[in-house]
């Protein structure tokens, strides 16, 4: 079966209407799906977000990246992006389900064009490569961002093993 994307999302209860929250959510999502990516061998150059908003409605925003990635930074930087691009919808509507995936996959064995991005990201991928190896080890519970440990108090909803927050 061929696989066609590598995506997350997670139900928020009421919902919320805080920003600066929702893009904590987001980063733990992006984390999620980009570990997997890593882990089947992925690479992809198209984010989407999507967006519940007051059991109301949805919303679906997508834009493609100028090379392939696996990294949960480029992938959050965007998909934060597309999310702040909405934040007058989010001031009228609560925000119940946040998700985010990555499509137009290539596999990383195929190869790929080398950028300037590559060199850039260096670190960010052998950060990446260390906490994959610690949590392929010690399981998922074994290492969590900082950014994501004050979520904890707020997050009341689903399981916190959904966006890595333990």
């Amino acid at each position: 079966m061929e696989v066609k994307s590598f995506g997350q999302s997670l139900s928020l209860g009421k919902g919320s209407a805080d920003v600066e929250y929702l893009c904590d959510v987001l980063l733990g999502l992006c984390d999620g799906a980009t570990r997997r990516m890593r882990k089947a061998g992925y690479l992809g150059r198209t984010v989407a977000v999507y967006v519940c908003l007051g059991r109301l409605f949805d919303l679906s925003r997508r834009t493609g990246l100028g090379c392939y990635t696996d990294l949960p930074g480029r992938v959050h930087d965007v998909a934060k992006d597309l999310l702040l691009r909405e934040r007058a919808s989010l001031d009228v509507y609560p925000a119940t389900k946040v998700g985010v995936s990555v499509t137009n996959l290539a596999k990383r064995e195929d190869g790929q064009q080398t950028t300037v991005f590559d060199v850039l990201d260096e670190k960010e991928a052998a950060v990446a490569a260390v906490v994959d190896r610690l949590k392929n080890r010690y399981g998922e519970k074994a290492v969590t961002r900082c950014s994501l440990m004050g979520i904890r108090n707020r997050y009341k909803g689903a399981p916190r093993a959904e966006i890595g927050i333990f």
